[in-house]
């Protein structure tokens, strides 16, 4: 479990439900099939993110997830590694457009 763990985000500070994590994790391993016919629908992975995000209210004693909004450097942060993400995709490990 300790690599796992590794790839969750840091600023979480180990405030998470690890059986959460790893359920959105195998919904994001899902969307990254090499066929996409393969891959869910924007629909189907927002109906499994919704399940996740319930169950783990049920879970809360409380009945209450926490969640922090995102501040101005975490969207930054978020564009940024979109955009290299999309530009290493069309890139590709040559290193050219074209």
């Amino acid at each position: 479990m300790k690599k796992f763990e590794q790839i969750l985000d840091p600023r979480l500070n180990g405030k998470y439900d690890l059986k959460s994590a790893q359920k959105l994790a195998a919904i994001a391993n899902r969307c990254l099939l090499r066929q996409p016919k393969n891959r869910p629908r924007m629909s189907q992975v927002l109906e499994m993110v919704n399940h996740v995000i319930e169950a783990a209210s049920v879970e809360s004693p409380d009945g209450t997830v926490e969640c922090s909004p995102l501040t101005d450097d975490d969207e930054k942060y978020a564009e940024e590694s979109l955009k290299r993400r999309f530009l290493h995709h069309l890139i590709g490990d040559n290193k050219c457009l074209g």
